[in-house]
């Protein structure tokens, strides 16, 4: 692992892909992101150039890709023995929660969740990031992925796509964010219904647009 940290470049890509899918044990995963991170430290710390933290992100990006893969792998308890409910038979398995074995791994329920949507990410589709990331000299982030992964396929394609396209790799995937956190419109029923509910729905729906029109009355009882 310290030839990987100090070899940098493609073969140390080359090399961390191959470790990674030989890898069969989340430690050995988690032993190269942690080479990883540590290169992407150096890079920020020693001002060694973008160079080491391109390789950097990327090879974290395809650790957590190996790990939801891992994570995914996981038995998942049933709904009784999650209930306490259901009792085993005298000499049967119990099955491990899922949150409970990936805590005994080291990884948080929300980090796995994350990881897993990596993880459903086609390899040509992580390349096709990774690759606009390396134009723009801009580190692949797993953030940025998973932004992508929540993508339907179709609009997923489209995305990656302009990405090759765009200066800023980070800001257009902040823009991807963006829009699949805003809420759609509320439904003229709901506002129908209940008119004097009308400022709260619209302030829970579309924050910003409501704030504008607040403001916007505002200044005419002032002119």
């Amino acid at each position: 692992m310290s030839d990987l940290a100090r070899v940098g470049g493609p073969l140390a890509i080359e090399r961390a892909r191959e470790m990674l899918a030989e890898a069969r044990s989340v430690d050995e995963v988690k032993h190269v992101r942690d080479v990883a991170t540590a290169m992407a430290a150096y890079a920020r710390t020693q001002k060694a150039g973008r160079a080491i933290a391109v390789d950097a992100g990327e090879i974290i990006l395809r650790a957590d890709a190996r790990l939801g893969e891992l994570a995914a792998q996981l038995p998942k308890a049933s709904a009784e023995e999650k209930s306490g409910k259901g009792q085993p038979r005298s000499g049967a398995r119990t099955t491990v929660s899922k949150s409970a074995a990936l805590a005994d791994l080291g990884l948080s329920k929300q980090r796995a969740h994350e990881q897993e949507r990596v993880a459903r990410l086609s390899e040509s589709e992580r390349d096709a990031y990774v690759a606009a990331c390396r134009k723009a000299e801009q580190p692949p982030t797993t953030a940025g992925a998973v932004a992508l992964a929540r993508l339907e396929p179709k609009e997923r394609t489209k995305a990656i796509a302009k990405l090759m396209d765009v200066p800023d790799v980070r800001r257009a995937v902040a823009e991807i964010r963006r829009e699949l956190m805003k809420p759609a419109a509320p439904p003229a029923s709901a506002l129908a219904a209940q008119p004097e509910a009308r400022p709260a729905v619209r302030l829970a729906w579309d924050p910003d647009e409501f704030l504008s029109d607040v403001r916007s009355q505002l200044q005419d009882w002032r002119d």
